[in-house]
């Protein structure tokens, strides 16, 4: 198995420029960005750090997906910070899918997840990574081509409107630190979150096939240590069975697991 540093190397590059640290980042991109290029770079930052929205998620990733810097698009270098955390995420991401023959990424970005998955599966399983980012999908695509693969595809989708897609179509789907996305840190009552959560875990329900597996991963470095075990519960009245936690500690990820159950 690629570990994810090789795996980083291999699909955005090994140059010594952008393994460096995230305050060294920023002031490259204060350096190298014209001021106004930057000064939108930073509302979006901060627009995106403070409130998950599908909006300010949707923008911010449309900005670093597409602007430069020394010929390097800003994702490059922000991807690049986090080998820590994939070094720890990706090997139990795959373990998890393992046997698994149609997969599918809800939330995407720039699709390192799939692609990871695809170049570490069998040939005969496929894995569609979807996203509202359409510049963040469009480098996903180049990235899978630069590998040659053709077991993986990009497709836009909104995880708010799974409900209408086609029933029963996956043995395994994930989301990875996408399901927080205007639940966690968005506005709203907590009912409102609620709802929220159970619509988007709902959704991939239904277009998980039976006792297929749905994974969700969340970053819990800065969060009520209560949530993950509330979010257990969300899954088994959501119509999920054998929800267990796996905790990696190390990188303070979580990944809930579930299996579809018949009914609800």
């Amino acid at each position: 198995m690629i570990d994810a540093v090789k795996f980083l190397d291999s699909v955005i590059g090994s140059d010594e420029k952008i393994n460096t640290e995230l305050n060294d980042v920023f002031r490259n991109l204060k350096y190298k960005l014209e001021n106004e290029k930057f000064r939108e770079f930073m509302q979006l930052y901060k627009d995106y750090s403070c409130s998950k929205t599908k909006e300010n998620s949707m923008r911010f990733y449309d900005f670093v997906s597409i602007e430069e810097i020394d010929g390097r698009k800003i994702i490059d270098y922000l991807m690049k910070l986090r080998c820590e955390e994939f070094n720890g995420t990706l090997p139990v991401l795959h373990d998890l899918c393992s046997g698994s023959k149609n997969i599918l990424d809800i939330g995407c970005g720039i699709g390192l997840q799939s692609i990871y998955l695809a170049l570490n599966m069998p040939d005969d399983s496929h894995i569609t990574g979807t996203d509202i980012s359409e510049k963040s999908l469009d480098y996903a695509i180049k990235c899978a081509d630069k590998q040659g693969l053709k077991n993986v595809n990009f497709a836009y989708c909104d995880m708010m409107s799974l409900n209408q897609k086609k029933q029963n179509e996956y043995d395994c789907i994930f989301i990875y630190h996408a399901l927080d996305e205007s639940s966690i840190y968005g506005m709203g009552s907590f009912n409102f979150r609620c709802c929220m959560e159970d619509e988007k875990i709902h959704g991939a329900r239904h277009v998980l096939a039976e006792n297929g597996k749905l994974i969700l991963i969340l970053d819990f470095e800065n969060r009520d240590k209560h949530y993950k075990n509330y979010l257990k519960l969300r899954m088994q009245e959501n119509g999920f069975n054998n929800v267990n936690l796996i905790n990696v500690e190390k990188v303070n990820e979580v990944f809930i697991v579930g299996e579809k159950c018949k009914q609800i």
